[in-house]
């Protein structure tokens, strides 16, 4: 065990996936309230120094009540962003927090484009909030290395945190996350990273990357750690608690952040803390993972650039995680909005000119996504 309390790692999970007050009329569907009693286990986060929960929340999909209710019982990040719920989520996290700012560290994004309309974002979420600062202001979705260094970008998070507006920066990573977060630890810009962390797509370079980035000072939260619910073929749904015991088990991630929409989920993902990734919950993720190989992207990149239309196809893939995996039309119309105009080729494709190196059937994937969420 190590000296913060978490378990020492397995040599064979470091090789990712290749190795294998809630009112009285509370809305049916959140379930009950959440079990009381949570063994808390904190974390520190890079050079920032904030000791933070290891499962934290990903308020994205969060209901307000759970976010009152993850808040009650300890947990103290909170990751939301501008965009989330076209700004509402902001305000939820907002009405949750009022009176009680210093039990929990705030944290979200800001879409990257000019200096004046980034500083508007920064002021317009701070309002929703309810603040005067948050914890963390990061760069929603950057991409590449050129992003990473974007003038623009890093001249509004420091004058921010010149301001008092953000404590600290960083910045957000669903795609090419080695190279964002390779460049990332070749600067000393960025305190945070939030980044795509799961068993499907942590390859060696994304594991190295993280490792570099943690050694050179920077704070790792994992999102997207579960997968959403995509069906097993061989029976059930995503193993959840195996999922993210397995990102945990990294040493140099700090936290996780699963999105959770109900008090059940809240209680799964929260009773994780402590606890290791057992023998057969890890064979259980390696068959999970062969199952579905066809289904979930891995994001190794090489379909970047290669559709003769265009299409960024990781970015329709993630609104299909959306709809089919996390199984939230209105997340997954949302996300879809942004891409909408460059996927629309896919509506008119017979045979998908690219081929997914994980097995995916593109084609029907793509189109069938276009189609219900256009």
């Amino acid at each position: 065990m190590k000296k913060d309390g978490r378990f020492s790692r397995r040599d064979f999970l470091k090789t990712g996936p290749a190795a294998f007050a809630v009112a009285a009329a509370t809305p049916s569907w959140l379930s009950a309230r959440p079990a009381s009693g949570l063994a808390l286990e904190h974390g520190v986060l890079g050079r920032t120094g904030l000791r933070v929960t290891s499962v934290s929340l990903g308020c994205m999909v969060a209901p307000e009540e759970v976010i009152a209710a993850a808040v009650d019982r300890g947990v103290n990040w909170l990751d939301t962003a501008h965009v989330y719920k076209n700004g509402q989520n902001e305000g939820e996290v907002g009405r949750v927090m009022r009176g009680r700012r210093d039990t929990a560290y705030i944290s979200t994004k800001i879409r990257s484009g000019n200096k004046q309309t980034m500083q508007s974002q920064i002021d317009t979420s701070l309002t929703r909030l309810q603040t005067d600062y948050v914890d963390n202001l990061m760069i929603h979705d950057v991409r590449n290395r050129a992003q990473v260094f974007n003038e623009t970008n890093l001249e509004v998070l420091e004058e921010a945190k010149q301001a008092g507006k953000t404590r600290f920066v960083g910045f957000s990573t669903h795609n090419n996350m080695a190279e964002t977060i390779n460049a990332a630890a070749e600067s000393d810009h960025y305190d945070i990273i939030l980044t795509s962390f799961n068993f499907s797509i942590a390859n060696p370079a994304l594991l190295e990357a993280v490792a570099k980035a943690h050694a050179a000072g920077i704070g790792i939260i994992a999102m997207k750690t579960q997968l959403g619910d995509f069906p097993n073929p061989e029976g059930g749904l995503t193993p959840h608690q195996a999922a993210l015991k397995w990102v945990l088990e990294n040493e140099h991630v700090t936290c996780a952040v699963p999105g959770t929409r109900d008090f059940q989920q809240l209680d799964q993902n929260l009773a994780v803390m402590g606890q290791r990734l057992g023998y057969f919950e890890g064979r259980e993720l390696e068959r999970y993972a062969a199952a579905t190989s066809g289904l979930l992207c891995t994001d190794c990149g090489t379909c970047e650039g290669a559709c003769p239309n265009g299409v960024d196809i990781r970015d329709v893939r993630r609104c299909a995680m959306y709809l089919e995996g996390y199984r939230d039309p209105g997340l997954a119309r949302e996300n879809y909005r942004q891409v909408a105009l460059n996927a629309r080729p896919c509506a008119d494709c017979t045979e998908c000119a690219v081929l997914c190196t994980a097995g995916a059937a593109l084609q029907p994937l793509l189109s069938r996504t276009h189609a219900q969420l256009a």
